[in-house]
Order: structure tokens, then sequence, then C-alpha cells
């Protein structure tokens, strides 16, 4: 379980609790962070310099994982799932866990999430990264070897190389009226994503640029830039 301290400007670090924590102003026991759990609450280093304990957003979360693949961050993750109409509970199939940004929105969710990686590197990071969320199944294969059974899952989500080559592969483990979506930051995989949606006979097929860009204010409002990373987010609905 992970935490993040404030100190009292402001500064914010982000710790993942095993025992007391060492910071530059002392050390603060486990057993004062354990009763944290949950709710924010101020503790003391043994030197009493004091920090307020909270759990992190999931902004926080994604922002600190082990990187291996970039990650879907959760502005994006969460117009993502409203598209493919994930919810508490949803069976989600997932193709490219990366460095799990999207797994973990998932996981959040409350879906129920089996999630494939091909790489062993990415695969092992996601693992250390997904590892308090029991409603994950991590697979270090590729989603061509996925075993399920039919019409298993409400939605499938795909992020990884050529999204349309394995489209025909998963489609019978989603469900007849449920959502296959795809994310790409490359704009020439939307095309062949498209039409094999199109051959597969699914329909309401739709496509959107995602890019947000944040806004700080000073002595006036200013866009700063983009936050994370542009891409395009193609999904469609099976219905045979």
């Amino acid at each position: 379980m992970a935490i993040i301290l404030i100190d009292k400007h402001g500064k914010k670090t982000f710790v993942k609790r095993k025992g007391d924590v060492n910071t530059q102003y002392g050390v603060i026991k486990s057993k004062d962070i354990n009763k944290c759990v949950g709710k924010a609450r101020v503790v003391k280093t043994h030197k009493g310099y004091e920090f307020l304990v909270v759990k992190p957003s999931l902004l926080e979360k994604v922002e600190n994982l082990r990187m291996g693949a970039r990650p879907i961050y959760p502005y994006d993750a969460g117009v993502i799932t409203a598209l493919l109409s994930i919810t508490s509970g949803s069976r989600v199939l997932e193709a490219g866990t990366g460095s799990g940004g999207m797994t973990l929105f998932l996981a959040e969710l409350g879906a129920r999430v089996f999630s494939y990686e091909a790489k062993e590197e990415f695969f092992e990071k996601a693992k250390e990264n997904l590892s308090e969320y029991k409603n994950v199944k991590l697979f270090n294969k590729d989603v061509k070897e996925a075993k399920h059974k039919k019409e298993s899952f409400d939605a499938v989500f795909l992020d990884l190389k050529s999204p349309a080559s394995v489209i025909s592969i998963v489609k019978p483990f989603l469900k007849k009226g449920g959502f296959m979506g795809a994310y790409s930051p490359i704009m020439d995989d939307i095309k062949p994503v498209w039409r094999k949606l199109e051959e597969e006979g699914f329909t309401d097929i739709r496509c959107l640029k995602l890019g947000f860009e944040e806004v700080i204010v000073k002595k006036y409002a200013r866009v700063k830039g983009l936050m994370g990373f542009p891409g395009f987010f193609i999904w469609a609905r099976r219905i045979e």
C-alpha cells in the first residue's frame, strides 16, 4: 500500500510502505503510518517534524509507477472506460499491460481484469506496480495465446502494436453487445483497425483523438501544455 507524505511546504513524497520510513527530517515509525490507513492524518518523525499522510490519488499512483512502456494516464483512462461502458464488476480483457496505468485504473474502478503482456521486462514491472490488486490477473504471454471461454468478457481493450492483427482472435471472448476498443499513439493504426472491425461485423465504430492540456493560474491563466501523450482511441460494439 502506497502513501503520500506532504510536508508543511506542500512538498510531496511518494512512499511504498514497508516498515519505517526514512526522511531528511527523521524517521517515521511504521506503527504511526499504519494508523493512517484510509484517512488523512498528521504523523511526526523521531525529531518532531510533521507530515500529513494521505492516500495517493489515481494520478499520483500512475505518475509513480515503475515505468516500462509509457502508461495511459487517468484523464485518458476515464474517457476510455466510459466509452467501453466499463463499471464495477465488469470483466475486462486487456492486451498490452505495459507499466499497468490502464490496468490500475480498471482495478480501482472495481473491474475484474485479465491482462496480457508479452514482454517479460514490462510484465515484471507491471506485476510489482499492481501487486496490491486482487482483481487483476496478469499473464506474461501474447494475447494470441489466450484461452478463455467464448463470450466471457464485457469489454476488450487493446494497447499494443498492430492492434488490427488480434481483433479476430480476441473477438470470440467478447460478449455480444459488448465493446472492443484500441488505443494507439500512431494515426496510421486507425484505418486497419476500423476496416477490421467492419470486416468482423462490429457496429457503431467511432474514433477519438485524445490529448488534454493542463491550465495553470499565476497572475493570468495560461495553458501549461499537453498532459501525458497524445493518441487515438477507436471503439465499436460487437453484435454478431
